[in-house]
């Protein structure tokens, strides 16, 4: 799980409210996370919007354990959900940012990882 500002210039995570629109997570599903000795590509596949509290989201060590019941969750409550294909073994990213400086809404958007074979020579 992430956490990042939400930037009202769309600096940060502030552009995540735009994923709970299906058309604009459709266009904007891929993207690449660089690290130091690998790259992984993500598929974004869900936005919703919960309390910074939902323990279904937010409670990692629970999420662990009961990953099927997770993505049942995941399911139920998106406000976007794009594909019913992400199996419990898949390794899962979740971006999460607050929706407003006022409450404890948060927006959170899943992907899931796949790492990028680095061609051979």
């Amino acid at each position: 799980m992430t956490f990042g500002h939400h930037m009202e210039n769309g600096a940060m995570y502030g552009d995540l409210s735009k994923m709970l629109d299906q058309s604009y997570l459709k266009e904007h599903q891929k993207g690449i996370l660089y690290l130091s000795d690998k790259m992984i590509a993500i598929r974004l596949y869900a936005a919703l919007e919960c309390d910074a509290y939902e323990s279904n989201v937010y409670h990692i060590a629970s999420i662990q354990q009961h990953r099927n019941s997770f993505q049942d969750f995941v399911h139920e409550n998106a406000k976007v959900y794009l594909e019913s294909n992400v199996k419990s073994t898949d390794k899962i990213i979740a971006l999460s940012t607050c929706m407003s400086a006022t409450t404890n809404d948060r927006i959170v958007v899943f992907g899931v990882l796949n790492e990028i074979e680095k061609e051979a020579p």
